[in-house]
């Protein structure tokens, strides 16, 4: 449809506020009104555009040109002698036409406007909506069917004070057929084009609450004015996990946001965040700790935490073979047996695949530690917690490890044991309330602005116009942007409208579940080490981190208390099995590795699953998550968090990520 605005009137009446510019050039928060028409019709599909034009015609001709910066078509009729509000029009092509005129403000639903329009056949459709100043406003009677049946002037001193409070807007829908032919003579468009179609049954009111007020008036334009710029933007985050608990953080004190809703499944936020109790102990889904190598965001991070804080010496060990082997294993050599200790130290010095490229997990692996350390540890360990081949794993997850020199790897096999990553030898970790603490100080920070609506499960997201619209638990939520945290791919399955590539590419995504088993045993065998990689195929857990290292309240006297992982995809066969089987595997692991000599000594077990543990960097990711990106982002959605993004994200990346969309969001 063909929009057509009314930008010719000179504003005799508020033309004193900026006597140098035409009406519809009049600034509003930053713009002239009439880009706000422009902007407000391109996003809704509308780009065909007349603009009607006389005093300072060339003060609007020069700003807008021909449209194409805004996205649109404009063509313009100029008014050397003034028509009217209706003259003009006779220029129009004679087809289905939104009139607008150039000194109303508006923010409605165009498309629901125009399909009213359709429905009642109507030769002319009103805009017509209660407002603040009826007893200078034309008022519309109508019937049942919204047909109207009188237009009480405004000039009519005679019309009486027992009417409607139901005003013509300014905003028109013609018929091609209702437009007028001929010449262009000065015309009103109320009284000589609506008003003699009126008794032919032909004229509809729209009637709707949505904004629109007119600026006629310097009290009026005031009006206008304060309204749009505090009317900010409705926000719908779908995901109440740290991407989206922070980012209504960043987000709440920028000016132009109006409200943010938080859309989180769960019966608490917090996502992988959270933590839960096992026998009166705060425990978390897996070790986090607080560490990162950007200092900014890092302090940022223990800063939110305040006093409920305090710093660990990280001490990770790797069990093989019952030996307690120093994280990362290429740099404690000197504890496996001799003929283990000759193959990884021959593999690493002389290695035929030292200078081939390297496309996946495996090809890296071998090309940086040869097949030594590789077959013993690094392939078993990264099959068992992948529960993928790594030779169909591309690099990202590995391709920042260095290759540690030839030197290195001769110390660390006499004995030498070195310290490795060591940006994360320290962290620090809160003193109580685990890592949900983490997430409950940016709750207590987040203002009136921010509602999260928990056990919301969203079931489908729509974009229509300019607007989203979220069912989620029975609801349905309204916004003007939207950033989605959940899954990406689950997005693909709950989005309407997606296309086909999108939707395949969301299906194509592959990522583990993880299963958190807690056991409190009465001997402590760990010492003092805080997390064990077990690459042994026959263990069911990838990892055992002993809770009591975080600290006094994490511990309790005479007992040790063991977080064991174990991840799986919905489609395998452990995750069939009944948690009192699982809790059988889970012991035996403690056996097997001999942190448990009797069943006695398990004093307390639990176990827990949890959806979307890690996202795995399969051959095909990159190529889904660039079309899923693009597509995404051509539909406005901002796509944030782990799995959000589909990348493997730690706090401190997200919590960084979420700083930075929010200043985006804020600048566009």
């Amino acid at each position: 449809m063909r929009a057509a605005i009314l930008a010719g009137g000179k504003g005799t009446r508020i033309g004193e506020i900026y006597p140098d510019l035409p009406k519809p050039m009049f600034p509003i928060a930053g713009k002239p009104l009439l880009q706000h028409h422009i902007e407000a019709l391109a996003l809704q599909g509308i780009t065909q555009i007349t603009l009607t034009v006389g005093y300072k015609a060339d003060v609007i001709r020069n700003h807008f040109e021909d449209g194409s910066t805004f996205g649109v078509h404009i063509d313009y009729i100029v008014e050397n002698e003034p028509l009217g509000t209706g003259g003009a029009l006779a220029f129009l092509p004679r087809e289905d036409t939104l009139i607008l005129l150039g000194d109303v403000y508006f923010d409605i639903d165009i498309e629901k406007f125009i399909r009213f329009h359709k429905e009642k056949q109507a030769a002319i459709t009103l805009f017509a909506h209660p407002n603040s100043h009826p007893q200078d406003s034309d008022i519309l009677v109508t019937d049942a069917e919204d047909r109207v049946t009188a237009w009480k002037s405004k000039n009519d001193k005679q019309r009486g004070d027992n009417l409607p409070n139901l005003a013509n807007a300014g905003l028109y829908i013609f018929s091609g057929d209702a437009l007028p032919i001929g010449e262009a003579v000065k015309r009103d468009l109320d009284h000589d084009l609506i008003l003699p179609v009126i008794p032919e049954g032909k004229v509809f009111a729209y009637n709707s609450p949505e904004y629109v007020k007119d600026m006629g008036t310097p009290e009026r334009f005031a009006a206008v004015e304060k309204d749009v710029q505090s009317r900010g933007k409705r926000i719908i985050i779908l995901g109440g996990g740290l991407a989206g608990i922070s980012l209504a953080y960043f987000l709440q004190e920028k000016s132009s946001i109006a409200s943010i809703d938080i859309l989180e499944k769960e019966n608490e936020p917090g996502g992988l965040c959270r933590s839960f109790q096992h026998n009166g102990i705060t425990v978390d889904i897996g070790p986090h700790i607080f560490f990162s190598k950007d200092k900014e965001t890092l302090n940022f991070m223990l800063t939110l935490l305040g006093d409920n804080k305090h710093e660990l010496r990280r001490s990770n060990r790797i069990l093989h073979k019952g030996s307690f082997i120093q994280y990362p294993f290429e740099n404690d050599l000197s504890k496996l047996n001799d003929e283990e200790r000759s193959k990884c130290v021959d593999a690493f010095l002389h290695n035929p695949y030292r200078d081939y490229p390297a496309d996946n997990m495996l090809q890296f692996f071998l090309k940086t530690f040869g097949e030594g350390i590789v077959n013993l540890y690094l392939c078993p360990y990264n099959e068992k917690i992948w529960k993928f081949n790594p030779a169909y794993m591309d690099t990202q997850m590995v391709e920042r490890i260095p290759r540690p020199p030839d030197e290195d790897i001769l110390r660390s096999a006499a004995g030498e044991t070195i310290d490795g990553y060591t940006h994360q030898l320290y962290f620090s970790y809160p003193k109580i309330g685990g890592t949900a603490a983490f997430i409950n100080a940016f709750v207590d920070k987040l203002n009136e602005k921010v509602k999260i609506h928990t056990s919301h499960k969203v079931s489908s997201v729509q974009k229509s116009n300019n607007s989203w619209y979220v069912k989620a638990a029975n609801a349905e939520f309204k916004g003007d942007l939207l950033v989605s945290c959940i899954p990406v791919n689950v997005l693909t399955e709950i989005y309407s409208g997606i296309d086909e590539q999108a939707a395949k590419c969301g299906h194509n995504l592959r990522h583990n579940n993880i299963i958190i088993a807690m056991a409190t045993v009465s001997v402590d065998r760990a010492g003092d080490n805080f997390a064990f990689m077990v690459a042994d195929p026959d263990v069911i857990f990838h990892r055992i981190s002993k809770v009591d290292f975080l600290g006094e309240n994490y511990h309790k006297d005479g007992t040790a208390s063991y977080m064991m992982e174990y991840t799986y995809r919905d489609e395998g066969k452990k995750a069939a099995l009944s948690d009192e089987e699982l809790q059988e595997k889970f012991i035996d692991g403690l056996f097997k590795i001999g942190f448990v000599h009797k069943k006695n000594e398990v004093q307390a077990f639990t176990l827990k699953r949890f959806p979307y543990a890690y996202v795995i960097y399969d051959l095909q990711h990159r190529e889904n998550m660039k079309y899923i990106r693009e597509y995404f982002n051509r539909q406005g959605v901002y796509l944030n968090g782990r799995f959000g993004n589909f990348e493997y994200w730690n706090m401190d990346a997200v919590v960084a990520e979420s700083r930075k969309m929010a200043d985006g969001i804020w600048m566009k």
